[in-house]
């Protein structure tokens, strides 16, 4: 009885593992934010007011503990792409770090900016 009831713990305790490795599917924005094209000036206006405009870049934020990229966060409400931005603190990701944060953040719900997740 005993063996009987240790097997079937082993074996729930194996699918629980099973079921925790699998990846979760990827969520992201309806529409990715990105940098929109600068209005040109046209000197149409006589009031004295000054229109600022401004280019916020897509940025994605990196965790990176021993060597290894730990956590990511984007200002995009999509997943990493190749064409952000990464920083890890202060200063600009290396080009090892930028590859490993784009393979390792092919899945889970990037729709919050600003969130951080954990690599798998």
């Amino acid at each position: 009885m005993l063996a009987v009831a240790t097997a079937l713990a082993l074996t729930g305790s194996v699918s629980a593992i099973a079921a925790a490795d699998e990846p979760t599917p990827l969520v992201e924005a309806a529409r990715c934010a990105a940098p929109t094209p600068l209005a040109p000036v046209d000197g149409s206006r006589s009031d004295g007011a000054t229109v600022v405009s401004f280019q916020i870049p897509t940025v994605t934020r990196l965790r990176v503990d021993g060597g290894q990229v730990v956590a990511a966060a984007t200002n995009t409400g999509c997943a990493p792409r190749s064409t952000d931005r990464f920083v890890v603190g202060d200063r600009l990701a290396t080009p090892a770090e930028t590859a490993a944060a784009l393979a390792a953040f092919r899945s889970g719900d990037w729709t919050t900016p600003g969130a951080w997740l954990l690599a798998r």
